[in-house]
């Protein structure tokens, strides 16, 4: 049982007693954007571009599972014909 004076002070205690947290990086509280499952390595690139030409943040720019050859299950490799050089894509994002 974890008590305090305060709501704050029992979570704090639990929170300590536990271990405490870990701060996550700036990257994962910043804004998150997952293209259509279906864009090209191009298209991908160009709405992330669009981001940058608005001066809009975007921390994360995620591809939806078609970027690889299945999706169900993954099979972590690269659908060729829309992402012919995806060691050039990953650079270039």
């Amino acid at each position: 049982v974890f008590s305090g004076p305060a709501l704050a002070d029992a979570v704090s205690r639990y929170n300590l007693f536990c271990g405490g947290g870990v701060l996550p990086p700036k990257w994962g509280l910043g804004f998150w954007h997952r293209v259509p499952a279906l864009f090209s390595a191009e298209e991908a690139m160009a709405e992330a571009l669009e981001f940058r030409h608005r001066d809009y943040p975007c921390d994360v720019i995620g591809l939806e599972p078609g970027w690889h050859t299945r999706s169900y299950p993954a099979t972590y490799e690269w659908d060729r014909e829309r992402f012919p050089d995806p060691e050039g894509f990953v650079r270039g994002m």
